[in-house]
């Protein structure tokens, strides 16, 4: 419970550089994460996937809720409010829009076609657009939440918000060391992000695993075996970006990437482009290429609201998408 007790900004830092920089101990964490997703995908959609998601709502939702009621009892949400609700219109411009575009697809799924899959396991009598309005409705709350679970202790310790990764993990630390039952707080915070974070690559590793399954007749086990492999072997060269590959600048000679590593530039174009790029795609195909009737056929709904989404689907999410594109780059 001492572990943050008297941190300082210095001091977290060089804790948080020190875990980073040893690739030994950052490649064995990567393979005991991946091998335990690797684990819950392997037993399958309903022993694996679903019991996993469920115990992940209800320690979410007590977490959550947790942390906002100490923060509401004892630094206030005045600050968090206005920060997280009131709009600065003056900072507004087009690659926010479209990193808020990106965190949205990310955060929903859609972008890298979870839903796609999870949708395959759904009964047919099931509401799709119920679902969607649920799924989104959950993502936007649990948001909130989270911004009102991070941000007042930000505020109360007179921190900065717009620190990226190292708010969580380099000056929220310092927080949690100066607030009354910080390292109890901590501990059951960190837990969230962790819990977060393994569920999300569970949901990640599925469509491929399903995918590979298809392609190649291997068994579950197999296919979520080998394919977590790749992705561990995939992903070494973004885990070894804060190590030795950390003065390796792979689009040094682009404007705008003179200092970013191999995981800064993943990073960016993953959720700036590839995101955004992948859910265009999915618009024009199911909005131009699927047939209307299949499409009517599985989203059970009155014909106005049928033609609202096929309109949406098929004119205005592609224009935005567009437009927000070109404005990025123009």
């Amino acid at each position: 419970m001492e572990g943050f007790a008297d941190l300082d900004a210095e001091r977290s830092l060089a804790t948080f550089s020190e875990l980073m920089s040893s690739p030994w101990r950052a490649g064995l964490v990567q393979w005991l994460f991946l091998a335990c997703t690797v684990g819950v995908v392997a037993s399958g959609v309903q022993k694996g996937i679903e019991r996993v998601s469920r115990i992940k709502i209800i320690a979410l939702a007590v977490i959550l809720i947790g942390l906002v009621i100490y923060n509401a009892s004892a630094l206030g949400l005045g600050s968090s409010l206005r920060f997280l609700f009131v709009p600065d219109f003056a900072t507004f411009k087009a690659e926010s829009v479209l990193t808020a575009l990106g965190q949205a697809l990310f955060s929903t799924a859609i972008g890298v076609g979870v839903m796609i899959t999870y949708s395959a396991y759904m009964p047919r009598s099931a509401s799709l657009p119920r679902m969607a309005l649920f799924i989104c409705g959950s993502v936007v709350v649990t948001a909130m939440f989270a911004g009102l679970a991070i941000f007042p202790a930000v505020f109360a310790y007179g921190l900065t918000p717009a620190e990226g990764p190292n708010l969580i993990f380099v000056t929220l630390p310092v927080a949690f060391g100066q607030m009354p039952g910080g390292g109890l707080i901590g501990i059951v915070f960190f837990a969230f992000i962790s819990l977060a974070a393994f569920t999300t690559a569970v949901g990640m590793l599925e469509p491929v695993t399903a995918w590979v399954m298809q392609r190649t007749n291997w068994s579950r086990t197999k296919a979520a075996v080998l394919t977590g492999i790749a992705v561990w072997a995939i992903g070494l060269p973004s885990l070894l970006s804060f190590s030795v590959l950390q003065d390796f600048h792979p689009l040094s000679a682009v404007p705008g990437f003179v200092s970013r590593n191999f995981f800064d530039v993943l990073d960016f174009v993953i959720a700036n482009l590839l995101l955004p790029l992948n859910a265009l795609l999915i618009a024009l195909l199911i909005g131009w290429a699927v047939r209307r009737t299949t499409t009517e056929e599985h989203v059970v709904a009155r014909a106005p609201v049928i033609a609202v989404w096929r309109f949406a689907v098929r004119i205005i999410s592609p224009l935005a998408i567009v437009v927000l594109f070109l404005s990025l780059w123009r």
